[in-house]
């Protein structure tokens, strides 16, 4: 029993994962809607997408006091990222036609066309990110990502209560705070341009009592920052 516990949440694991995709992929995936597990977009016939992280050009706005959404193109393909949270459409108030953009949220589908809930939408001031990030998709198979997120959990802060994501939880009341600043302002601190030394970082962190190394990885899955070359992250943005 304990056996197919593990498997089980090993599974639901990997669904969770923020996925790094070209617009075209998603385009081109099939949605289902499941009563037992996550919904998910099915991308080549035969990897289940729950969540997904994209970066691209905001093409279209559009916004008023019940709903809001933005356009976003990455080269690729285009997708529409929808709120219809009141409370949250003021996220987007800083974003306008031309700028480019992170987004971690999820697919959903209406009238046959797939959108984006979304969970983060991050500015990205420095175009380069966008160059990055096409080379990093282009240079890395949808294999190579799914084998790596197995063991990973990425659930979001507000339905987790334990281990690193407790860190996290406790912001969700103050929408003000960036529970993430910290930490980012430590990997700024270690930062010659090059990119912080990634045990430098862990070691700092665990100086402040908390799990370092849990903090980064946490980091890293919700796209707040990435690696460089081995042993060395930056911040995005």
């Amino acid at each position: 029993m304990i056996l197919v516990d593990e498997m089980e949440q090993k599974e639901q694991m990997k669904r969770q994962i923020a996925i790094k995709l070209p617009l075209s992929k998603i385009s081109d995936g099939k949605y289902f809607k499941s009563d037992s597990e996550p919904n998910f977009l099915l991308i080549d016939e035969r990897f289940k997408i729950s969540r997904i992280n994209i970066m691209g050009i905001i093409i279209e706005k559009e916004d008023d006091p019940t709903h809001a959404s933005l356009i976003i193109d990455d080269s690729t393909s285009k997708i529409s990222i929808r709120i219809f949270d009141a409370s949250d459409i003021k996220r987007m108030d800083n974003l306008e036609i031309g700028d480019a953009a992170m987004i971690i949220g999820k697919p959903r589908e209406y009238n046959s066309e797939i959108y984006i809930i979304p969970e983060i939408i991050r500015k990205i001031e420095k175009r380069e990110w966008l160059k990055y990030r096409q080379l990093e998709l282009e240079n890395q198979k949808i294999e190579e990502i799914t084998e790596k997120i197995e063991m990973i959990s990425l659930d979001t802060p507000k339905k987790i209560a334990s281990n690193t994501e407790e860190i996290f939880e406790n912001f969700e009341n103050d929408p003000s705070e960036n529970p993430y600043d910290k930490y980012l302002a430590i990997i700024k601190e270690f930062d010659s341009k090059d990119g912080a030394p990634t045990e430098s970082v862990i070691k700092k962190i665990d100086e402040l009592g908390e799990k370092g190394e849990q903090i980064i990885e946490k980091l890293l899955k919700e796209g707040e920052i990435f690696e460089i070359r081995a042993g060395r992250i930056k911040i995005l943005g």
